[in-house]
């Protein structure tokens, strides 16, 4: 049986392909920074990886995230843009904004999934 985790990385390739044949080189760009961050978010750290009884061993398995773990970090990469959000518009750069915005707007699309 698969699980959340899995359903919603399957669901964000799914919508990665959509964007790509829509040629939205927003969404395309969006998509492909969260699936980043959640396989970032799965590594282990060299720290971690020298802890292991093994410690020769170069490759380990991925850690397995959880729904908490991914809203989690949907929340983390939200903040991240608001921040920038607020910055353009101090700035007066209506033209990133308006692109961070739509980030925004289709990170928050794609986690409906899970909550």
């Amino acid at each position: 049986m698969e699980d959340v985790v899995d359903k919603f990385r399957d669901f964000l390739s799914v919508e990665l392909k959509s964007a790509i044949a829509k040629r939205d080189k927003e969404d395309v760009s969006t998509i492909r920074e969260i699936m980043s961050a959640l396989d970032n978010s799965s590594a282990w750290t060299q720290e971690e990886i020298a802890s292991l009884k093994d410690s020769t061993k170069t490759e380990v398995p991925r850690r397995k995230l959880n729904k908490q773990d991914i809203q989690t970090i949907i929340r983390s990469e939200i903040a991240i843009r608001e921040n920038a959000l607020r910055d353009y518009e101090r700035l007066g750069n209506n033209t990133q904004a308006d692109l961070i915005k739509k980030s925004i707007s289709t990170i928050n699309r794609l986690s409906a999934m899970l909550f």
